[in-house]
């Protein structure tokens, strides 16, 4: 798909195909939150994971072949790296929040999820000493506080005994996992086109998530043969792992990352929305709470200005 030439269109005509781009993307991957709730105890969740990085990359094989045999001496001088990328991406970001949904709901995994801006910025200034302002700490504070409200239940009893949901805790490491890839891309192999580096993640995360697919089909639940597995699998590896990425960068194309960025929050009303309707979920008061205190933080975190030097 070719750049959009932003020049030879009205501003109009942008904003509302970039609105409509995004607003697909934002329903898209909402939709993998609640596949991966409504499949529980059907489809096991790494093997989920492992067939959908199966399925896009071999739709993705016959548009990047020529280019990943050419590349391949790149490829082997950076290996490590690409799979580090892809153990934070697939591993811990992807499987992560079908092993979560497992446990938690999908209005949960949503809110949690959506605190992945600020996560980001708090592992650069890790990573890349990014220095914050005053506001930009009390943002973080804020969404901080937004993902406990969500851990606790609006119960701050439950300090006490620390009797947290363990897919809320799964949400988080999917979370850290998002972040951690979104934050170390800057290091990613130079003189690699940016989807060829998405079929060697594809190719890297079948590779990781094997020895894990193997243990869970032997120990806990195998991957069985019948419409809802191989519609789950066809869902998340095409109309997730490829149409969603693929309409999201586009949209970005148009307005920029930090516009798009904005589209995260529809995403998580989406979610709510869908799990109301289609699963029978509840949003409770502490629900609506943690959803204002993580947007007022990731404003914080994102609309302030950097500190430089």
């Amino acid at each position: 798909m070719s750049e959009p030439q932003q020049g030879t269109l009205p501003a109009g005509n942008i904003a509302i195909r970039a609105f409509l781009l995004l607003s697909t993307s934002a329903f898209l991957f909402a939709s993998n939150h609640i596949l991966g709730r409504a499949v529980e105890g059907l489809v096991p969740p790494i093997g989920l994971s492992f067939w959908r990085w199966v399925v896009a990359f071999l739709l993705m094989l016959p548009f990047t072949h020529r280019e990943l045999w050419a590349c391949r001496s790149i490829v082997y001088a950076n290996w490590k790296r690409i799979a580090a990328l892809t153990f934070f991406l697939a591993v811990m970001g992807n499987t992560g929040v079908y092993i979560a949904l497992n446990w938690t709901t999908a209005i949960n995994g949503g809110i949690v999820a959506t605190v992945q801006p600020v996560v980001t910025f708090a592992l650069s200034w890790i990573f890349f000493r990014t220095q914050a302002t005053r506001w930009q700490a009390v943002g973080l504070a804020l969404a901080i506080s937004g993902v406990l409200t969500v851990l606790l239940r609006g119960d701050l009893r439950l300090l006490l005994t620390l009797d947290f949901n363990v897919g809320d805790l799964w949400m988080i490491v999917s979370v850290f996992g998002f972040a951690l890839y979104s934050v170390l891309l800057r290091n990613a192999p130079k003189g690699i086109s940016s989807m060829v580096l998405l079929s060697l993640i594809q190719f890297f995360g079948i590779v990781l998530l094997a020895p894990f697919y193997l243990w869970e089909s032997i120990y806990v639940m195998p991957m069985r043969a019948d419409l809802v597995t191989a519609g789950s699998v066809l869902w998340a590896g095409v109309m997730v792992g490829i149409v969603a990425i693929a309409v999201w960068n586009q949209g970005i194309l148009y307005i920029g990352a930090n516009k798009a960025s904005a589209f995260g929050y529809l995403r998580t009303i989406l979610v709510a929305l869908l799990a109301i309707l289609l699963l029978g979920e509840v949003l409770a008061l502490h629900h609506i709470v943690a959803f204002a205190l993580v947007v007022a933080g990731i404003y914080l975190v994102t609309g302030a200005k950097t500190k430089s030097g």
